[in-house]
C-alpha cells in the first residue's frame, strides 16, 4: 500500500499493469495522489468486503476508487437474500485450489471519504437484455453495495471489453479535457470511456456501461473540478436512477 493524502482516489486492480501505471500517473498530475495500489496476488477479498463481515475497510479510504478485474452474474437464488447476485472472485496464485467469492451485498461502499465507485468490470449489475438479469432484484430489496454516503457507483451491465485505453481516457474526462463539458462529469466521463473503448454495436449485442446514482448527485463533478451534492438522507435503493451508454457504431 502507497500512503497519500486523505483526499485522493485508490486502484485496485487485476491483472493489468498498464492500466495501474497510467492511472497512478494521471491521477497524481490532476492533484490526486495515489492512497493504495493493489495488484494481482496482491488485492484481496478483504479489501472489498464491508467490515461487519471481516473486511479491512480499504475500499472506502480514498474518495474516488477503480476495481479492474473479473466479476460474475450469479444464476443461483441465494437462500439468505432470497435472490441471486453478482459476485467479484479474488484468486491467489499461492493458494491454487482457494477462490474467494465476494457478492454485491458483502460489499457496502461509501464513507465520509468515499464518494465515487468505478468496476471496469463485467456483468456487475447485470440487466436485460442479458440473459438472467439479477440487477433489479438487487436494487429493489436493498442489496447494492451502494449506500447512502456513496453518490455515484459505476459498472457494466452487460459482458464489457477491457482496454488499456481506459486509463488514458478516464482521468482525461474526469479532469475536463475533452472540450465537451457534457463528458467531464462522473456520470459524463463513464460514458465516454464506454464510447472509447467498447466495440461498436448496436441492439442486444452491444455492451452497456452503467452509472447508479442518487437523483440528486447526478451533476458531480470530482473535487477540485466541479460542484457535488450530497445524497439526501433516508434514502432507499429503490430510489436509484441508472445512466446506460453503449458504444454504437458510427
Amino acid at each position: 500500500m502507497e500512503r497519500g493524502l486523505r483526499r485522493v482516489p485508490g486502484v485496485l486492480i487485476s491483472p493489468l499493469r498498464m492500466i495501474l501505471q497510467r492511472c497512478t500517473r494521471g491521477f497524481p498530475a490532476m492533484g490526486y495522489p495515489c492512497q493504495f495500489r493493489r495488484g494481482d496476488d496482491h488485492c484481496f477479498a478483504q479489501d472489498l468486503i464491508r467490515p461487519s463481515l471481516g473486511g479491512n475497510g480499504l475500499f472506502n479510504s480514498a474518495n474516488l476508487v477503480l476495481f479492474v478485474g473479473h466479476s460474475a452474474a450469479g444464476k443461483e437464488t441465494v437462500l439468505s437474500l432470497g435472490h441471486a447476485q453478482s459476485y467479484i472472485p479474488f484468486y491467489n496464485s499461492g493458494f491454487s485450489s482457494q477462490m474467494d467469492w465476494v457478492g454485491m451485498n458483502d460489499m457496502r461502499l461509501g464513507s465520509a471519504t468515499c464518494k465515487w465507485a468505478a468496476f471496469y468490470s463485467c456483468n456487475l449489475f447485470r440487466d436485460s437484455p442479458r440473459a438472467n438479469p439479477i440487477y433489479s432484484s438487487m436494487k429493489n430489496l436493498d442489496h447494492l453495495a451502494i449506500t447512502e454516503d456513496l453518490h455515484i457507483m459505476q459498472a457494466y451491465a452487460s459482458e464489457m471489453s477491457v482496454h488499456p485505453d481506459f486509463s488514458k481516457h478516464w482521468p482525461t474526462a474526469l479532469h475536463g479535457g475533452t472540450g465537451v463539458a457534457a463528458n467531464h462529469t462522473v456520470l459524463g466521463a463513464w460514458r465516454y470511456v464506454c464510447d472509447r473503448t467498447q466495440p461498436k454495436e448496436s441492439g442486444t449485442s452491444a455492451n452497456i456501461s452503467r452509472s447508479v446514482y442518487w437523483p440528486e448527485c447526478a451533476g458531480d463533478f470530482i473535487y477540485g473540478y466541479g460542484p457535488q451534492t450530497d445524497p439526501f438522507p433516508d434514502r432507499v435503493q429503490g430510489e436509484l436512477l441508472e445512466d446506460d451508454q453503449i458504444a454504437p457504431p458510427q
